[in-house]
């Protein structure tokens, strides 16, 4: 059985190295990108088996990225990352974002703690 894929993209470089060393401590296979053009470019060459991705990536909202995937009929699974917003923001923002259609969603600020165990979950 091939090692699944996984696309990150997030436009801070230092989340996403953070995020490929955990990534790659897992033994995944990643894509990257920093932009929803080059992002929705490697989803369909790819096709990775999960989508990590900044819920506020340049032009595009996480609910975006989501919408265009859910309404092809896609189901690859997807986690969204949330920035440092008070708690009730975050929760209003997980709310929304998973009746949009997303999987999971974690604040940036826990991904040390639990990205490893949420992939593992989605996958």
């Amino acid at each position: 059985m091939p090692t699944p894929t996984i696309l990150i993209t997030d436009a801070n470089p230092d989340v996403m190295d953070f995020i490929k060393i955990i990534i790659g401590n897992l033994n995944f296979t990643m894509q990257t990108a920093t932009s929803p053009v080059e992002a929705m470019t490697k989803f369909l060459t790819y096709k990775p088996a999960l989508v990590i991705a900044d819920a506020r990536l340049s032009n595009w909202k996480g609910s975006d990225m989501i919408r265009e995937l859910r309404g092809q009929g896609i189901e690859t699974k997807i986690l969204m990352l949330v920035p440092y917003y008070a708690d009730n923001e975050v929760a209003i923002c997980t709310e929304y974002l998973l009746k949009q259609g997303a999987d999971a969603v974690l604040k940036k600020e826990d991904i040390q703690q639990n990205l490893e165990l949420v992939i593992r979950d989605l996958l």
